[in-house]
């Protein structure tokens, strides 16, 4: 009988070591399942062919593009990091003075499927097909490398202005319209769009980051316009200043504050050597 229980004992001890190995192989194989996912997940796309060449012509600044193919004509590099990175002017740190001064001529091609756009459509402020793209061709042939880094800075805060919000819900509120957004100097226009929409467009003519404080929900068709500064040459010349513009139009104002912002610090890049 005590041999009977002794091996009885073994046989439980067996199949206790073996649950446990199981379960650590289990626990193994789901992190690697979710390391490759993350992999997968965050590559970056490429355009099939592209061709960066120094532009000594001294040509225009050109920016295009049309079905796949993108085009930039006498573009520095400071600007196109700008427009791949969703960045501004003042969030980017440190580089070597040639990516402000050197032009480059860029024709790069997508494969034909893609519909190539700076931002995802639903929400502006997450990089589109194109912007990922470029960022994948500037870090291949300029070898740029980079991180991000939080810095304190000016910023404006958006806000209601005495005697509550003048913004129109849409209607429905099942259904964005981002293909009816206008934009210009002086100009914006979001119907049918959350209202994060309209404030990522609005920030795009600021000189300082904008913040928004008024914790809207839902789906708004917001008109805004005003004069821009300076007046000279612009077609809105008619309307009040930005900060007027806010309060009789949106019932919305601006107060100055500082915020975290994001800087792109670059930590290295170099010229192209060739195609």
């Amino acid at each position: 009988m005590q041999q009977v229980m002794h091996r009885l004992g073994l046989v439980q001890g067996v199949m206790k070591i073996a649950k446990t190995v199981l379960l650590l192989l289990l626990g193994i194989a789901a992190i690697a399942s979710a390391t490759t996912s993350q992999t997968s997940s965050g590559t970056k796309p490429s355009f099939e062919v592209a061709t960066v060449k120094p532009n000594n012509r001294f040509d225009p600044s050109v920016l295009n593009k049309a079905g796949s193919r993108f085009v930039a004509t006498a573009l520095p590099l400071r600007p196109l990091i700008m427009e791949a990175y969703r960045v501004r002017d003042f969030q980017i740190v440190g580089g070597p003075n040639w990516i402000n001064d050197n032009p480059w001529d860029i024709e790069a091609k997508a494969a034909p499927d893609v519909i190539l756009t700076w931002t995802e459509s639903e929400n502006p402020y997450l990089a589109g097909p194109l912007a990922r793209m470029l960022q994948s061709l500037i870090e291949d042939r300029f070898q740029l490398k980079f991180h991000w880094e939080a810095k304190q800075l000016s910023v404006y805060e958006l806000t209601f202005a005495r005697g509550g919000p003048k913004l129109k819900l849409s209607v429905d509120q099942t259904t964005t319209r981002v293909s009816e957004t206008k934009l210009g100097r002086g100009y914006v226009e979001v119907p049918g769009q959350p209202f994060r929409n309209f404030v990522y467009f609005l920030g795009r003519q600021l000189d300082r980051p904008l913040i928004d404080k008024t914790g809207l929900q839902g789906l708004y068709d917001v008109t805004l316009r005003w004069t821009p500064e300076p007046a000279e040459n612009t077609r809105t010349s008619d309307f009040p200043t930005l900060f007027t513009a806010l309060q009789e139009q949106l019932g919305l104002k601006l107060e100055s504050g500082r915020g975290a912002v994001d800087m792109l610090v670059i930590d290295s890049v170099q010229r192209p050597s060739g195609n």
